[in-house]
């Protein structure tokens, strides 16, 4: 409804004129893995620890400096889930196709590597495959790499904004 709005505004004060042109854009899929999801169910009146609240009502929890790193999730939807391992994919989009619809507990591993030369946990911006580091595996998914469609906006013609 806000992009609607924001559309409308900007047709009538900057007579804006657009398209949309179909297109891909490197990215992953988040899938079930053969063995199925490994993950726990959250179930009303657990209790959940501190941690970072996300959008949905899940709470990430990272690991203590000086442990090995994980990000603990709890009460999370695959939605919520997505969206954070999106911010680790380096401008690569992450789409849910696991088709679970729950709220979960569980925890993402790093996958040391002793050839790799950064810090533990942290993935560089030239990283190939910035998700390869982590172990969706053992939580019974797996991400793939893909071409994802995309919608662009092409814009045909806009102006100075009128006067209020």
């Amino acid at each position: 409804m806000l992009q609607q709005m924001l559309q409308s505004m900007l047709a009538e004060r900057c007579h804006l004129v657009f398209h949309r042109v179909r297109g891909s854009v490197d990215g992953y899929r988040l899938e079930l893995a053969r063995s199925g999801a490994r993950l726990s169910e959250t179930h009303a009146g657990d209790t959940l620890p501190q941690g970072v609240k996300l959008t949905a009502g899940g709470i990430l929890v990272p690991s203590p400096r000086g442990e090995r790193t994980r990000w603990s999730f709890y009460n999370t939807t695959m939605d919520e889930f997505v969206r954070q391992v999106s911010m680790q994919a380096v401008g690569h989009p992450v789409q849910d196709h696991t088709g679970l619809i729950g709220r979960y507990n569980f925890a993402l591993n790093w996958i040391s590597d002793p050839d790799r030369p950064e810090r533990e946990g942290s993935i560089s911006g030239d990283d190939p495959d910035p998700l390869s580091h982590w172990d969706f595996n053992r939580l019974g998914l797996r991400i793939i790499r893909t071409k994802l469609p995309i919608d662009n906006l092409v814009i045909d013609h806009i102006e100075r904004p009128s006067q209020n």
